[in-house]
């Protein structure tokens, strides 16, 4: 099985250079497109981006120089997701950022305060820019990928399934990916723990296979 697919990739957005123009990722000085943030004035800063579409926010408390109080958090978000979700490409003219998730109603379990608070998922064609993925702020929002790098998985995760193939009949007709773990675990015999996300895709014995 995938855990995704490919789209191409020739369009990049720099999240941080979005946010500077928002007046939401703030500098001491002017951003010199140096990475891992350097110059960033952390103390008025309400959100950055990092890696591959995350968006943290800059939260009071959490962050070392936090200054969004926890209760502003719900508006901040709004802000970025109605940008995000509004910017149009001039070059291409289009929308690049199809949807923006609120990754705190999306995720579940132990971990979700380690993801970011936002993650962008771009349209088939743009991705988060390579400065923008290492903390950099560039004078452009957009920039031609002219790297021999041409194709990605990081869009709108929608648009890049996964894809799972079996030599048993499954159950379900939307599989997901946290059901492997446990129908690995049922093929082998191995009790599934009850703390396990995601159920055993194996056909039970006696049903009816599809034609």
């Amino acid at each position: 099985m995938s855990d995704h697919g490919f789209k191409s990739f020739q369009r990049g957005v720099n999240l941080n250079t979005w946010l500077y123009q928002k007046g939401l990722l703030k500098f001491v000085d002017q951003p010199s497109e140096a990475e891992w943030f350097q110059g960033v004035d952390w103390e008025n800063t309400k959100a950055f981006a990092m890696g591959l579409g995350g968006i943290y926010l800059n939260v009071e408390g959490r962050e070392a120089k936090g200054c969004v109080k926890p209760e502003e958090m719900d508006q901040v978000k709004s802000e970025i997701i109605h940008g995000l979700e509004s910017l149009i490409d001039p070059k291409r003219e289009i929308k690049p950022v199809t949807k923006v998730y609120d990754l705190r109603k999306v995720y579940t379990g132990p971990y979700v305060a380690e993801a970011p608070d936002l993650l962008a998922g771009f349209r088939p064609g743009h991705r988060v820019s390579w400065a923008s993925a290492q903390g950099a702020t560039t004078p452009e929002v957009f920039e031609d990928n002219t790297k021999s790098w041409s194709g990605d998985h990081c869009v709108n995760p929608p648009d890049v399934p996964g894809i799972l193939f079996s030599n048993q009949v499954l159950n379900g007709k939307q599989p997901s990916i946290i059901d492997i773990a446990p129908t690995v675990l049922d093929v082998f015999g191995v009790p599934i723990p009850p703390f396990i996300d995601g159920k055993s895709l194996i056909q039970e014995e006696g049903a009816k296979t599809a034609n």
